[in-house]
């Protein structure tokens, strides 16, 4: 059941819960992930009590020395396992390799094969 906002209170409150929802999202990826990039996106959305260039040069800050893996990566993985386990049991004629090669294509060939298969190893180890 969806939330009724109605007026200029209702207004408020949508905008409290757009925000809310915002922070709890982009701090979960961060807790995950480590990655920089999730705190600046919460300091771009919030106001800072009407003063959004206090989160926009925070937000550059954050993004001064970028990581090589953040919440992005993690994304990435949790789609390549979700892939994987779909394709389980695999069909006759579909080899593992085969299946590592059509899940990297699937990923915009972003992971090489060999790549999908470590993160699947990590994943099923961890």
């Amino acid at each position: 059941m969806s939330k009724t906002y109605v007026g200029e209170q209702g207004l408020r409150e949508l905008l409290y819960d757009e925000r809310k929802e915002l922070v709890e999202t982009w701090w979960e990826r961060y807790k995950k992930s480590g990655d920089r990039e999730c705190l600046a996106r919460i300091c771009e959305a919030m106001p800072f009590f009407e003063n959004p260039e206090v989160g926009e040069e925070i937000a550059k800050h954050l993004r001064k020395r970028p990581q090589k893996k953040g919440w992005s990566y993690e994304y990435d993985k949790e789609r390549i396992l979700r892939y994987w386990d779909a394709w389980q049991p695999l069909p006759d004629g579909v080899t593992e390799k085969k299946l590592r090669q059509i899940i990297s294509a699937h990923m915009d060939n972003r992971y090489t094969p060999d790549a999908i298969l470590e993160i699947i190893k990590s994943l099923k180890n961890s």
